[in-house]
C-alpha cells in the first residue's frame, strides 16, 4: 500500500469507523452493515489504485436477503457487490453515474448517514 492510502485508511480508522459504530454500525474496514427497520444497509470504503483518493459505496436490502437473477442470498453473505442498485456519496441524484472519489483534503467528517427511498 502507499504512504498516501495507509494515511487515509489511519484517519478513517480514527475519525469515521467511531462515528459509523455510533450509529449502530458493525463489522471491519472497509465493510460495515447495520440492521435497519425490515432491511440492512451496507457501507463500504473503495479505494483508488492510483492513490490518494477512495470512494464511500452505500446500498440497501430486505432483512430476509437479496435475491440476484432468481437466487435467494442470506443477508449475512449479501456484499455490496451483489447489489444491483446501489450508491456513490458524491454522485448527483438523477444523473449518470460516474466515477467519484473522494479526496480526505478539505473534506468534514460524516455527522450522520440516513438511507432514504
Amino acid at each position: 500500500m502507499s504512504q498516501s492510502r495507509d494515511g487515509m485508511i489511519a484517519e478513517l480508522k480514527r475519525i469515521v469507523i467511531p462515528a459509523l459504530r455510533e450509529l449502530g454500525f458493525k463489522g471491519s474496514f472497509p465493510h460495515f452493515h447495520r440492521d435497519a427497520e425490515g432491511h440492512v444497509e451496507l457501507l463500504t470504503f473503495q479505494f483508488s489504485m492510483a492513490g490518494g483518493q477512495f470512494v464511500i459505496e452505500i446500498g440497501k436490502f430486505p432483512a430476509a436477503g437479496y435475491e440476484l437473477y432468481g437466487k435467494l442470498i442470506p443477508a449475512p453473505e449479501v456484499k455490496m457487490r451483489h447489489l444491483l442498485r446501489r450508491l456513490r456519496l458524491g454522485l448527483a441524484p438523477n444523473k449518470p453515474p460516474k466515477l467519484t472519489w473522494a479526496s480526505p483534503f478539505g473534506s468534514t467528517p460524516i455527522k450522520k448517514i440516513k438511507f432514504v427511498d
